[in-house]
Formats: structure tokens, sequence, C-alpha cells
């Protein structure tokens, strides 16, 4: 389907392959030379940090989430110096939106492809992106069954942050805490079993068996997050990373230096790109602080950004503002890591360094990020990987689809046409009497007649015209409720109908949007289980234009 697409703006110039966003993009994922390229680029570049020392950490880390065979094999290959495939998310509860999976699936399918292509070990990597402190993003789940969307959330207060980072004089709920320092609680589980309470019955066994193995007690939501996605696709071989285990930020340390160090040329490259998005007529979409360092700093949990200030180093700590000077800025990167984040700007520069990245899988607002960070890799000796957009479906189920035949409607108007058009364009099949002419007709016969009436009796008096018009316009306003009321009960007539079609709505354009950012793979798993994510690797192949998918 080549009508829809997802991308819009920067990200559709650039998957589109227009050739002015070669001055944002070097490389493309259109031109297979560029592939060619990034691969020898990758051979002969001088590593940032030794690829085993990456393995070890990997290794006891997929374990830990319940890795099969392949994974283990493939890091394995990392250890030697394998390429990659990465793509990456927050960590939603329940897996978070569909394009989650759609990512995952993606890197998996070009990974594997590459790897024929250029008779390369290429493995496929997801990013949980654990350090993330927005919780709005990430705290509810929809999911639909009996014909309504029914919402799961996680309170942040409730959620709970891991012990030894709750600071004693702050609420919770307050805290800029990351989805990698939230932990699971009773009240997790409740919202789990309350899902499964009001899951379909032909759903349960599925959820049941992948939710209830994977949610364990005292565990972080992150953490939650990685053996589900794990045992989603335990059979496909995918590496999972979280950038906040204590050995891996250990090794980012030079990168933290370089940042440093460098901070005003990476400010500069950034307002250079900027400028570069803005003449080329798009709106740039990374928002950056000039005064600050890129990094987040953790104090009792919270992250919370670095800024310069007056020469110096500072941190804004509720009514406090701690300072430091590069020194000891230098001295605390080294001796305690864990203590820094990147934020979405020095996030890709990290990954590139762990890892012979060939290419990034991204969405739309994740391929614009990346318009404004060309230079920025420059600073780091690295150079920018080939950006490939994730793909993306409407997926259609068997019960959906009679659905949609018994009303004759098509998922495509439905995406290009909007819901309002739907329901008037069924609403008008049915309408026997044809409401909108016969007004239209019957309110041009009263106003060629009243036209008609005026011209004999301004003869009386030619004053009287002014208090005909207003008339005239009270007669027709009337009319036109009278329509709207016909409209209405035309409607009532047909609540059945309309109710049908509301569940058609719900399920295909949930919340008005497309179903991959409201609804989760529970909503498929449930009923196709594993056979769905089967389904969509090794039945469907890759292709970043939009499809609509019948199960």
């Amino acid at each position: 389907m080549s009508t829809y697409t997802i991308f819009k703006g920067a990200s559709k110039a650039y998957v589109d392959n227009d050739p002015k966003m070669n001055a944002l993009y070097p490389l493309n994922f259109n031109r297979p030379e560029d592939f060619k390229y990034r691969i020898e680029w990758l051979d002969n570049r001088e590593a940032w940090i030794a690829s085993e020392k990456v393995a070890e950490v990997l290794k006891n880390y997929n374990q830990s989430l319940g890795c099969g065979s392949l994974t283990q094999d493939n890091i394995e290959a990392l250890r030697e110096g394998a390429l990659a495939v990465v793509t990456g998310q927050q960590a939603g509860v329940f897996t978070g939106a569909l394009y989650t999976v759609y990512k995952a699936i993606t890197a998996i399918k070009l990974a594997k492809e590459l790897s024929k292509e250029y008779n390369r070990k290429v493995i496929p990597i997801f990013w949980i992106a654990s350090e993330d402190h927005d919780f709005q993003e990430i705290h509810l789940l929809k999911h639909f069954a009996d014909g309504k969307v029914n919402t799961y959330s996680i309170d942040k207060k409730a959620s709970d942050v891991i012990q030894k980072y709750v600071p004693q004089n702050m609420k919770q709920g307050q805290m800029k805490a990351s989805i990698g320092h939230l932990k699971v609680t009773p009240e997790v589980f409740q919202t789990v079993e309350t899902l499964l309470n009001q899951a379909a019955q032909d759903e349960i066994e599925n959820l049941e068996t992948l939710l209830k193995t994977t949610l364990l007690e005292n565990d972080t939501l992150s953490n939650w997050f990685g053996r589900l996605m794990m045992k989603l696709f335990n059979e496909y071989g995918l590496v999972f990373v979280d950038p906040m285990l204590t050995e891996l930020r250990a090794l980012e340390v030079p990168m933290f230096e370089r940042t440093l160090d460098a901070n005003e040329e990476i400010v500069k490259a950034l307002e250079t790109q900027k400028e570069k998005v803005e003449a080329l007529g798009f709106k740039p979409s990374l928002d950056f602080d000039s005064t600050g360092l890129n990094l987040f700093y953790y104090i009792n949990g919270e992250r919370l950004p670095i800024k310069k200030t007056e020469g110096m180093w500072t941190v804004q700590h509720q009514q406090e503002t701690l300072a430091f000077s590069e020194i000891e800025l230098i001295a605390m990167m080294r001796n305690e890591p864990n203590r820094f984040s990147t934020n979405v700007v020095l996030r890709p520069i990290v990954q590139d360094m762990l890892f012979n990245t060939v290419a990034y899988i991204g969405g739309p607002g994740e391929i614009a990020y990346y318009s404004q960070l060309a230079q920025v890799y420059s600073q780091f000796n690295l150079e920018m990987p080939i950006i490939y957009p994730r793909e993306n479906f409407t997926v259609i189920t068997e019960e959906l689809s009679e659905k949609m035949g018994s009303l004759n409607v098509e998922a495509e108007a439905f995406l290009i046409c909007g819901v309002e058009a739907v329901r008037d364009k069924v609403l008008d099949l049915k309408d026997d009497i044809r409401i909108d002419d016969t007004f239209n007709q019957y309110i041009k016969s009263i106003s060629e007649g009243y036209d008609q009436l005026v011209a004999e009796i301004e003869k009386i008096s030619p004053e009287i015209r002014s208090l005909t018009e207003k008339n005239k316009g009270m007669i027709i306003n009337q009319v036109a409720y009278l329509q709207e009321k016909a409209h209405r009960f035309h409607r009532r007539n047909h609540k059945d109908l309309l109710k049908s079609l509301s569940d058609v709505e719900m399920q295909l354009v949930p919340e008005g949007g497309l179903q991959e950012r409201t609804l989760s793979v529970l909503q498929y798993y449930g009923k196709q289980g594993e056979s769905f994510i089967d389904y969509l690797l090794n039945e469907l192949p890759l292709d970043h234009k939009h499809r609509i998918i019948r199960l």
C-alpha cells in the first residue's frame, strides 16, 4: 500500500531519497553502495571499546533475561567483532506500543539480509532505553476486548523506586527517575491480573503464559520489558542491551571525557546542522541546550541535566545548586560512572562506540533526529550509520475482516479518508430517501418562491425588502434544523450498524490514529501466540512502506 505513509517532513524526504537530504544524511539506505562503504569503514576504524569487554557484559545480561542459544551465539560473534543492526525503544509496560515490536522485527530482517548479501555475520541488537525518565510515555497499555479499548496503567507513585535510590525528603511521584530505577510492585501484578480477567476467553492462555513467566518480584520495569521482548524473539537471536548496566557504564568513561573536552565543538556542530535543516525548509525536531553538557547526573536516583554556569559545571537539585570544576567532573566520571547518563544527542554516539553499527532502525521521529547529528559524530572520530526506516503495518484479524466485509468498508478508507468520512459514507448508503438531496431541493424551492413573493410585495414599499431578508434566513435556518434532526433519527435507526462500525474503528484506527501507536503486541499475541511474530518475520518481505496485513 503506497498511498499512505507514516513518514513526514525531513524523514519522508530522506526515505524518498531526495538528493537535497545528502546534506543531512551522508548515507542512505536506498543506495546499495552506501552499505558497502559503511562496512568497509567499520572494518578499518579504530575501536573505542574492546568488543570482548562489551560481549562479556551482554552475555551475562541476556542470560538473565532467559536468552536462547542463538542469542548466545550472536553475542560470541560480537565478541569477534561482528557487524550489527541496532534499534531500540523505551521500556514500555507490557512491551509498549506495537511499533516497538516492529522495530525489532525490522532489525532481525535487515541483519539477515545483510548477512546473506555480504557473506558477513550481522547481529540484530535492541537497545532498551532504560535511562529515560519520561514515565508518562511508558506507563500504560491499551487493549481492545468486548467492544471497547481498555486502559491498564501503572501509577508512578505506586511503581516505586528501588529503595537505595529513594531520597528521604522527596515524594517518589515527583522524581525524574529513570525507568531502570523503577521496580515491579504488587500493583504491577494486580494490573496483570486485571488484564487477564478482562481479556477475551481465547486470549487468556497465551497472555498468561507470556506475562506470568516474565514478571518477577522486586525487579525493575526495564528488566521486565527485556524478558518480555526476549520471550517474543527468543528464536531469532535478538541481543538486548541495557545502558544502565554498571559494567557497561564503566566502559563508556572515554566517551564521557571526550564529551567534556569537546563540549563547545559539539554545541557548534548541533547549531550548524540545525541551520542546515532550517535552510532546507524543515523544522528541527531535536532540542538541545547550548549551555548543557548533553549528559545527565544522578542524585539519589533523580536524573538531572548538567549545565555550564559562570565557568563551572552545575546541577540543580531541588533548591540546591551543585557546582563542579572540570577536574572534579572527570574524577567522578572515572570513579563513579553510574552517576552519568547520556541524553538524546549522545545516546547514538555511545551505541556506535560499543558496536560496529551498519544501520540503525528508526521511526519517523528518530530519522528526523538523526538529521542533526552528522557533525556530532565527527567530534568522536565516528561516522553516522545508515538510517533504516522501520516496518509499519495495519493488522486485520479474521474477525475484523468479516465485520468489515459485512459493512462494505475497506481499511484504506479509514487510513486515507478518515473515520468521519467512512462513517458518513456508510450512513449515506443506507439513506433511501436521500436526506440532503431532498432538503437541498426543498430549500431551493423555498428560496425561489420567497424571492418571487418579495418581488410582488415590495411594490407596496421598497422598505419591506430589509425585513424579508432576515425573515428568509430564519425560515431556511428552521428547515436546516429539521434536516439535522432527520440525520439524527437516521443515525438512531442504524445504531447497530454504527456500533459495528465503532468496533471496526477501535481496532483499525484506535483513538483516531494508527494501531502501532496505541495497541500493543498483546492485542494479537493473545489469540495468535508465537505465530504472529513468526508471520511478520518469515512471511512478509522487508519493506518500509505501510502495509495492510490480514491474519
